[in-house]
């Protein structure tokens, strides 16, 4: 209804995280965030002034991202043992699954390393099948650390639809020192001027993956080789 009272609060917008490397950064909440009504994991970075930057991490389709490696071939870049790939040679459908899994797990063990020792990361992950219990596992790992008292410094660019958002790869993330930073720049792959005006949310973006994976999911969905 109508009618100002003592519980009305002034609406306070703030604006979007500045492209960058900005410094001082917390991270202020992980959390699953309801996307066309599914859950997905979501981290919160927050400024001195209050700008934030929510990074979405929607799970890997399995089925989207083979087809995406079918109708758009590769080869693999690099050496891969643990996989057995081969540089020069084609990426399978099924390789392709595999390294969008990697890519996903290692950018996560990018931001929560700043949190937690490698051996802790790996115990909390010992029991993780799913993409809901991966999320649950990083969500319980940040929760159990003081994560507000820890500085950093944090690259932001834009996305293809000039939105602020977070590098594909590492690095993109440090501890706060009083030393130089060790992020790096690349103009050839990081955008920091927008070609036109972002509309809807600007501060809440999604993982970018090779091709649009942000729909038509099952976040429960197994990993199965």
């Amino acid at each position: 209804m109508y009618g100002i009272t003592k519980d009305t609060q002034e609406v306070k917008v703030f604006p979007p995280m500045p492209t960058g490397i900005n410094e001082n950064i917390i991270l202020d909440d992980v959390f699953m965030k309801e996307i066309n009504d599914s859950d997905v994991l979501c981290y919160r970075f927050v400024n001195p002034a209050g700008s934030y930057l929510e990074h979405l991490m929607f799970p890997v389709d399995k089925d989207r991202t083979m087809r995406f490696y079918e109708d758009f071939p590769k080869t693999h870049s690099l050496n891969n043992k643990a996989h057995g790939f081969v540089k020069g040679e084609p990426i399978k459908p099924r390789d392709g699954y595999i390294i969008e899994l990697d890519n996903f797990n290692s950018f996560n063990k990018h931001i929560v390393s700043k949190f937690a020792m490698e051996d802790e990361i790996i115990e909390s992950q010992k029991d993780v099948s799913s993409y809901k219990e991966f999320c649950q596992s990083i969500i319980n790992l940040i929760e159990g650390k003081e994560h507000k008292k820890v500085k950093l410094r944090l690259l932001v660019i834009l996305n293809n639809k000039d939105y602020t958002t977070l590098p594909k790869y590492p690095p993109f993330i440090e501890l706060q020192t009083d030393g130089p930073t060790s992020l790096k720049i690349n103009t050839k792959y990081h955008k920091l001027k927008p070609d036109a005006v972002a509309n809807d949310d600007p501060h809440t973006v999604a993982q970018e993956s090779s091709f649009d994976n942000t729909a038509g999911f099952d976040y429960n969905d197994e990993p199965k080789f």
